[in-house]
C-alpha cells in the first residue's frame, strides 16, 4: 500500500522538473533562420558571418573557426543582439566563459550562446 503514494509523488516530481526545464527554454532549439527572420521583421539591421569570416576579422574573444559555425549581429537603435552558433554544446559552454559583453542579457541554449538587450532578445524570439 505504501508503494502507490511513493510512485505518485515520484511521477509528480518528474512532471514538475520537466515542466520547469520547458519553462526555462532549456530544450528550446534556436535556429539561425528563425532568429534572422524575426529580427528583420522587427526592422533590425542584421549581419551574419560564417565562423571563418568572424574569426578572420576583429574576433575580440579569440574564437576559433573550428568551433564557431555562424555569428549573427543585429541592431536597431539602442537594442542589439549577438548570437554565436557553435559546433557543439561543449564548445558553446567553454567559449561562453570567455565572452564578456557587459550590460546584456546572456544565455545558452544547446550549442547557441547569445547576448542581447531585453527588447532585442524578445524581438529575436529567444526570450
Amino acid at each position: 500500500m505504501k508503494k502507490i503514494p511513493v510512485a505518485i509523488v515520484l511521477v509528480a516530481l518528474i512532471v514538475v522538473i520537466a515542466s520547469s526545464f520547458v519553462a526555462c527554454n532549456m530544450f528550446k532549439e534556436i535556429k539561425l533562420d528563425e532568429v534572422k527572420t524575426n529580427l528583420e521583421n522587427a526592422h533590425y539591421n542584421v549581419a551574419v558571418q560564417t565562423g571563418a569570416e568572424y574569426c578572420a576579422g576583429e574576433n575580440p574573444y579569440n574564437l576559433t573557426a573550428s568551433t564557431l559555425k555562424t555569428y549573427l549581429y543585429a541592431s536597431k537603435g539602442d537594442d542589439v543582439i549577438y548570437v554565436f552558433f557553435f559546433t557543439t554544446i561543449d564548445a558553446a559552454s567553454f567559449e561562453k566563459d570567455f565572452i564578456m559583453i557587459n550590460g546584456m542579457y546572456d544565455g545558452q541554449s544547446n550549442e547557441v550562446v547569445y547576448y542581447a538587450t531585453k527588447q532585442a532578445r524578445k524581438d529575436a524570439g529567444i526570450g
